[in-house]
């Protein structure tokens, strides 16, 4: 037996390629409890897990699916194939990630929501399919950045 198992390097986005890292995936329901768990190698792709995931759970007798993602899973295939089954997902993105749909977002107007003293949003429509919502602290502590959340449903649930 491999003593490393599922320990292998892969792309780290805290740039420490240097260390092993396994992937984690989870099914939770509405609530947050945990009702099935997925593990691959450190340096499995995000295709190969959304695709093990999507085809695992297919004989699941869901409602509505979203699906929760970091910024690693936020290719245009990868939202495209989220999508696949009326299927719906929130991906975090860095506005200053420079990818084409976080500047389209944020070359659209509109006015921010204040729902906390340290939060604003601005929801965007950036296509028929998908919208981004904005958060912006203004008062951020240090070392922090504003995030943009991809999210691929026209209404909020």
């Amino acid at each position: 037996m491999d003593p490393t198992g599922f320990r292998t390097h892969g792309k780290s986005k805290d740039s420490r390629d240097d260390l092993p890292q396994i992937v984690i995936g989870m099914a939770v329901t509405r609530d947050g409890i945990p009702v099935r768990c997925w593990c691959w190698p450190g340096n499995a792709s995000d295709q190969v897990v959304i695709r093990q995931i999507k085809d695992d759970m297919r004989d699941w007798t869901l409602s509505k699916i979203v699906w929760v993602a970091d910024r690693g899973f936020s290719s245009a295939d990868n939202r495209r194939y989220l999508r696949q089954g009326d299927h719906s997902y929130i991906i975090g993105e860095k506005l200053r990630s420079g990818s084409p749909e976080v500047k389209a977002a944020l070359s659209r107007q509109g006015r921010y929501t204040e729902i906390g003293d340290n939060m604003r949003i601005k929801e965007v429509r950036i296509s028929e399919v998908e919208r981004f919502v904005i958060c912006h602290n203004p008062r951020p502590p240090s070392g922090t950045s504003t995030c943009v959340t991809n999210s691929s449903r026209s209404s909020p649930t």
